[in-house]
Parts: structure tokens; C-alpha cells; sequence
């Protein structure tokens, strides 16, 4: 069985589609790293000689595809947001966000507060996290806590 082999089209076309997939289900890192794996198997098969289907230039130009894609989602599609671990209320560091606004917190010079709350990348006009929620602030333990 003969195998079809990819060229610079058809790899612009696959990253295409999985960004447009991504974009149009608002995913996350790990849908990503999902849509995009069928093209790095297969950009890191070899022959039955063992070497490389497909020489290194076409796996950076996937590469850099997908790097050009994800920082076009990290400066146009997300913003950075809070979100309060109890109320689950979130807020935006970006002006004209449809999330309620940082500032309130500064207003009162209370900013600080938001070091106990969760932070993500959300899509923009959702909550749906891109790279997940995280506590902004880890408690270190001292060593004498630990024991």
C-alpha cells in the first residue's frame, strides 16, 4: 500500500483546520495537543530503512505554524482573569472585558486579595478556560508545617 506524503499545503491545511476546531469549540491546551497529534505522528514516521519520511524542514514548518497560530489565540482570543474559588465570580485585567473589572480591586487598594483567588486564560465573552484554573498563589510550607 502506497502512502500518501504530506507537503507544505497539506500540513498548512491540517494546522488550519485543528486551530479552526479549537477556535469554534472554545477547547483547551489538551484538546490542542489532541487535534494536532495525528499530524506529529505522522510528521515523525520513517521508512522501513529507518529513516525519516519526512525531512526536518517540514516538521519546523508545522511547528512554526502551530506557534504562530497559538500566539494569535494568546493575544487575540483569551484574556487573563481571576476568578473567586467560592463564588466562582470572575474578573478581567483587560479594559472592555464582558467580565466584571480588576480595578475594583485596586480602587480600594485591596489588589492583594486576588492572590487567593484562581487564575486562567478564559476565551473571550466566556468562562471556558484555554489553559486551565490554577490558584495564583501556592501556600509554601515551612519545613516545621511539613513535619
Amino acid at each position: 500500500m502506497r502512502r500518501t506524503n504530506l507537503d507544505m499545503q497539506a500540513i498548512a491545511s491540517r494546522v488550519s483546520t485543528a486551530f479552526s476546531t479549537l477556535r469554534f469549540s472554545k477547547g483547551d491546551l489538551k484538546m490542542m495537543g489532541h487535534l494536532l497529534e495525528p499530524l506529529r505522528e505522522e510528521l515523525s514516521t520513517r521508512t522501513a530503512y529507518g529513516r525519516r519520511r519526512y525531512p526536518m524542514y517540514l516538521v519546523g514548518y508545522a511547528q512554526g505554524l502551530t506557534d504562530a497560530e497559538y500566539r494569535r489565540i494568546m493575544q487575540y482570543e483569551v484574556e487573563f482573569v481571576y476568578r473567586h474559588p467560592e463564588t466562582k465570580v470572575i474578573y478581567s485585567t483587560h479594559y472592555g472585558s464582558s467580565h466584571r473589572s480588576t480595578e475594583e480591586f485596586y480602587d480600594r487598594q485591596a489588589g492583594s486579595e486576588l492572590n487567593d483567588y484562581e487564575a486562567a486564560h478564559v476565551w473571550k465573552g466566556t468562562d471556558k478556560a484555554f489553559n486551565g484554573w490554577e490558584p495564583v498563589w501556592r501556600k509554601r510550607e515551612t519545613l516545621e508545617d511539613a513535619a
